[in-house]
């Protein structure tokens, strides 16, 4: 039976993120001119915190774009120990900044790994790299509010820690399709508002703001978002 992913019964076909070729390396690339135009690549500097919120600082990640994404890319090293020492040292709760400089890292993540494109199963269907991610989420819950809902990548690293999951294919179509208990999902979705909106409050956003990235977390998803936006 196929149903749709705002079901809240039975089990949900899911089509899997792409695999994305890339080096282990972290850097700042901008969107592919299919999802933002115009966009500049700009690079990764040393990470600060923030020390005051009373004024607007300068990011410590340079001037940022509109079109401007951070792509972190773990290697399989990295993956296969739970190697995230040196991205908590540049983005760990303790070391990010706060207001305006924290607002402006809002949806600009991308996670990737490499090294594992010869391996014939999905990525969120490899061993390795589900322990990983789950390791990752236990340690910076914070994927809500940092990861770019415009991207698949919040998707494959969401389907990694889901408990129970499977993969099929039909015969005459291309793509492989995921198959999960969508109550999973939900459960999964629950659990990560407290982080988010903890960043929310942290950047000092406002009601709206909460409000509009919670609905647009749902609609990455292909979640339904009803509720009313409350009035400050």
């Amino acid at each position: 039976m196929e149903n749709t992913m705002g079901n809240s019964t039975g089990r949900v076909n899911h089509d899997p993120p792409a695999r994305v070729k890339a080096s282990p390396t972290f850097k700042t690339r901008a969107r592919p001119q299919a999802e933002r135009r115009g966009a500049r690549t700009a690079q990764l500097p040393e990470f600060k915190a923030r020390k005051s919120a009373s004024k607007r600082e300068d990011s410590a990640m340079g001037t940022l774009s509109d079109n401007d994404v951070i792509v972190v890319i773990f290697s399989k090293e990295q993956v296969r120990h739970c190697k995230l020492a040196h991205f908590l040292k540049q983005f760990g709760k303790d070391s990010l900044p706060e207001g305006p400089a924290l607002a402006e890292l809002m949806g600009r993540f991308q996670f990737l790994v490499h090294g594992y494109d010869n391996d014939p199963q999905e990525l969120y269907a490899i061993s390795e790299v589900r322990k990983f991610y789950q390791y990752f989420h236990r340690v910076w819950p914070y994927w809500f509010y940092f990861c770019d809902l415009q991207a698949e990548t919040l998707t494959m690293m969401t389907l990694c820690l889901l408990p129970n999951i499977s993969g099929f294919k039909r015969l005459g179509e291309p793509m492989a399709k995921v198959e999960y208990d969508p109550l999973d999902l939900l459960r999964f979705i629950e659990k990560n508002f407290v982080p988010l909106n903890t960043m929310m409050e942290r950047a000092g956003m406002s009601e709206m703001d909460i409000y509009n990235r919670t609905r647009d977390v749902f609609h990455h998803f292909h979640l339904p978002y009803d509720s009313e936006p409350s009035e400050e």
